[in-house]
């Protein structure tokens, strides 16, 4: 452990108030309600550093490299890291015995979700496997870093899985409340509350890719009746 962790570790407690606040703010920033920023499925609870301080001391304490996130996701990713070099993926995570010197510089092949939309990189399979995979089109390099990025965070595991498929079925059935409702005269205070259902809803990415594959057979219906639901 290196002294910015040791530090870190220290002051990361409730009893202290800045970290009590930049805990509040990084819930807040959250793709839904107080959801972890990579699975988008379990409480946001901890402090995830997208440059792993151990091998990035200089970013321990830097805003923009944290990230709320969930003690699962940010176990599994811990200190591991990569960067993209001129013949593909570099792996830079430093092994227990390894001399600690500074890292080799580059781009991060991990997607930041502070500053960057994970869905330019990656797509949700909403036929059948609801697994987050690469995007068709993309170049080596867009494929290296959505590929890195599924795998460091597990983005696939089977809890996560079960949970998209479930919020997607879930999403048409109140969908399809909002066109049945607003087909039959219903009030635009209720209308508004189903349309604040999908919107605060966990793994909101399952939304968003409704929307961009709103063609696909199970969806196309719906979205023609309700084509305003395209902008939500």
């Amino acid at each position: 452990m290196n002294a910015a962790q040791a530090l870190f570790k220290i002051r990361n407690t409730e009893k202290n108030a800045a970290f009590r606040v930049i805990r509040r703010q990084l819930r807040r920033m959250s793709a839904s309600p107080q959801r972890c920023g990579w699975c988008e499925d379990s409480e946001a609870g901890e402090i995830d550093h997208i440059r792993p301080k151990g091998l990035f001391p200089e970013h321990t304490f830097v805003w923009d490299n944290f990230l709320g996130a969930c003690g699962v996701c940010n176990n599994r990713k811990g200190s591991r890291f990569a960067i993209l070099g001129p013949n593909g993926l570099v792996d830079i995570t430093r092994q227990r015995d390894e001399p600690v010197i500074k890292p080799p510089s580059g781009p991060s092949a991990l997607i930041d979700p502070r500053v960057e939309d994970p869905l330019i990189l990656l797509e949700l399979e909403a036929r059948n496997t609801f697994h987050l995979q690469p995007r068709y089109g993309l170049s080596q390099r867009g494929r290296d870093r959505a590929t890195y990025t599924a795998g460091l965070l597990f983005l696939n595991r089977e809890a996560l899985v079960l949970a998209r498929r479930r919020v997607f079925a879930d999403n048409r059935e109140v969908l399809s409340s909002y066109r049945d409702l607003r087909e039959s005269g219903g009030d635009a205070a209720r209308l508004e509350r189903l349309k604040d259902v999908l919107l605060q809803r966990p793994h909101p990415t399952v939304w968003r890719e409704m929307q961009r594959q709103h063609e696909l057979s199970s969806l196309v219906g719906l979205f023609r009746d309700v084509p305003e639901a395209l902008s939500w």
